[in-house]
């Protein structure tokens, strides 16, 4: 891919990150490099597909990410609390000395990241995505990054990760048996891997399949779905 030139309100032009320097942390991103992780349509923020491919099609603005706090927070209240599993097990100090290390694969505001960071002080925290939308002044334990992790791998070493967090990425993720992979080469031996994702059964109200009729029409969204992913569509409006 050749690199593109994005005009910043400024007026200077920025070239948009390459492969190289794919895995940057978010302190590091100069401001006037910032627009060239997005693209602007219908009056919303996206991610910008010349950095690489990624069928998210959600915006990643402000309001997003209001709206992602939300859901951070009515989730905390269906699974009472931040996280399910022996999380507080895996993630004790360990007697060697090593430090603990939990990645989380888009993180989108941060949120989880740096509720979990406080609970958990002594343990290294990653939070991982497309676009620099978290903080950029993180806790010293604490690292936000920006690389297309979806097109490039997961930019980390072989059992590195004692604990991988990935919630709700179906909407980006084109090959999820290849993510899968990429988690359990970065995991730790004995390390968690916890994924959270829509379910999208058609229910009654008594939580009862609905009939085979209504199946059909749920398989057929995810087609349409499917097939306006691999198209590669633009914008597409309803």
């Amino acid at each position: 891919m050749s690199p593109a030139s994005v005009h910043t309100p400024n007026g200077s032009d920025s070239r948009p990150p390459s492969r190289a320097d794919s895995m940057r942390s978010i302190a590091t991103i100069e401001s006037d490099e910032i627009p060239a992780y997005y693209k602007v349509s219908h009056g919303r923020r996206f991610y910008s597909q010349r950095l690489g491919y990624s069928p998210y099609v959600l915006p990643a603005d402000p309001r997003e990410m209001e709206r992602l706090n939300l859901q951070h927070e009515t989730i905390k209240l269906l699974i009472a609390g931040n996280h399910l599993g022996p999380v507080e097990e895996i993630l004790a100090s360990d007697q060697g000395g090593r430090q603990r290390v939990v990645m989380d694969l888009g993180t989108g505001s941060g949120i989880w990241v740096e509720q979990m960071a406080h609970a958990f002080p002594h343990v290294k925290f990653i939070g991982v995505d497309l676009v620099p939308t978290a903080t950029s002044y993180p806790p010293e334990h604490v690292r936000f990054e920006c690389y297309n992790f979806v097109q490039h791998n997961i930019r980390h070493p072989d059992a590195s990760v004692d604990f991988v967090h990935a919630r709700f990425l179906s909407l980006g993720i084109s090959n999820y048996p290849g993510l899968l992979n990429e988690i359990a080469r970065v995991l730790r031996p004995g390390g968690l891997f916890f994924s959270g994702e829509w379910d999208l059964t058609h229910r009654t109200p008594t939580g009862a399949a609905l009939s085979a009729s209504w199946r059909t029409i749920a398989d057929a969204e995810r087609m349409f779905i499917r097939a306006l992913h691999d198209r590669e569509l633009g914008d597409i409006a309803a």
